[in-house]
């Protein structure tokens, strides 16, 4: 599997997470511990998936490389995934303590994280095009032409 295949993996899997863990059926079904294990492992699928992104993206060693459309785009998702891990640590907290002070960290951190995420689903729907893997697009473009002359070989 790519790079493009296992960050989009790990985001799908991170969404359903977050997609699943707050329906109250759930939380009664599974437990208020497991219910904060499944916010913390989307946090860590959604990490993940940040990492390649930012990995893949135009860097100057760890600072992204300020050029063309949408070049901020992997450090806000990057720095969504981290509130949003952040979150996911104070959630599970929550509920062993009960502290406000969890709570409150809980909730700013994953307003903070859908932030990032809406600011990057903004510009692309701007710009029209998505930043987060632009130095593979001619990679990618290359993989799938030659996959396609291979499929006609044989």
């Amino acid at each position: 599997m790519n790079r493009r295949r296992w960050m989009a993996l790990c985001f799908a899997l991170g969404s359903l997470c977050f997609f699943i863990g707050p329906f109250p059926g759930y939380a009664n079904l599974v437990g208020d511990s497991a219910d904060a294990v499944t916010f913390f492992v989307g946090s860590i699928c959604f990490l993940v998936s940040g990492a390649i992104a930012y990995r893949a993206s135009q860097r100057h060693g760890w600072l992204p490389a300020r050029e063309g459309v949408g070049w901020w785009q992997p450090a806000a998702n990057l720095l969504g995934c981290i509130f949003f891990g952040i979150s996911a640590i104070a959630g599970y907290v929550v509920p062993s303590t009960g502290s406000m002070l969890s709570q409150a960290a809980c909730d700013w951190n994953t307003s903070l994280g859908a932030a990032c995420f809406l600011a990057c689903a903004l510009d692309t729907l701007h710009t029209g095009e998505a930043s987060k893997m632009p130095r593979l697009r001619r990679l990618h473009e290359l993989e799938h032409a030659l996959e396609r002359d291979v499929g006609q070989v044989l």
